[in-house]
């Protein structure tokens, strides 16, 4: 058993505590152990089952991904194509956005036609973890930058 706390940025300092936790100093106010999402991991890495996933409070994103691979370092959300573009349909679909593939990156990077009023109306998406509701906040997804 091991858990880890990210740091939120400048000033603040990560910590990795191996054979334990300490919710009191770095889980939410009023966080019990019942509130701990444990999951065995599928390989020798950080992939993790996955059940499923939404945007919050909406219907069902129809994903093949049966798996969710844990970095605490990465600076992207990598996903299969096929999946991300279930998620363009939804946005499409709910937000009246639509993305495209855009840049010259190894990666698949999407550019949305969206204004700062569609962005700040975005919701969280949220990922069925066993059982339980993950919030991903739109920032870790989806970043805004006005046209120039």
């Amino acid at each position: 058993m091991f858990s880890f706390y990210l740091s939120k940025g400048s000033g603040s300092e990560g910590f990795l505590k191996i054979g334990s936790y300490d919710l009191e100093k770095y889980a939410k106010t009023g966080s019990a152990p019942q509130d701990i999402v444990w999951t065995n991991v599928i390989d020798d890495g950080w992939t993790i089952p996955l059940s499923s996933v939404q945007f919050k409070g909406g219907k069902g994103i129809e994903i093949k991904a049966e798996q969710l691979q844990l970095d605490t370092g990465l600076s992207y959300a990598l996903v299969p194509p096929r999946d991300i573009e279930s998620i363009i349909d939804v946005m499409k679909e709910d937000q009246n956005m639509t993305c495209k593939k855009a840049g010259n990156y190894d990666l698949d990077m999407y550019e949305c036609d969206c204004t700062k009023e569609k962005y700040d109306k975005l919701k969280p998406l949220e990922l069925n973890i066993n059982g339980k509701w993950m919030k991903l906040p739109v920032a870790a997804w989806m970043s805004f930058s006005p046209k120039k």
